[in-house]
């Protein structure tokens, strides 16, 4: 595989994982009470930034590189 494909292979991954990921924590976050309305209480804000930065940073060392930026801009 060229490296050109490689990156454009990343690329399209990374796409696809931000979107999981934030599918992820935010069922998470509901099961642990944090959603109230589909929104996070203002009281769990903190507990879920935590939890998304940490879900960023597992796919920042599956990937090699950082993701937590592109993930952490589409919060609820």
């Amino acid at each position: 595989m060229k490296e050109n494909d490689a990156s454009k292979v990343i690329a399209k991954f990374e796409k696809l994982i931000g979107p999981v990921a934030r599918a992820i924590a935010n069922e998470t976050a509901e099961d642990m009470g944090m959603l109230k309305g589909g929104r996070i209480s203002p009281s769990s804000r903190k507990e879920y930034d935590s939890l998304m930065g940490k879900l960023g940073e597992r796919y920042s060392k599956i990937l090699g590189k950082p993701l937590v930026g592109k993930m952490m801009s589409e919060q609820v």
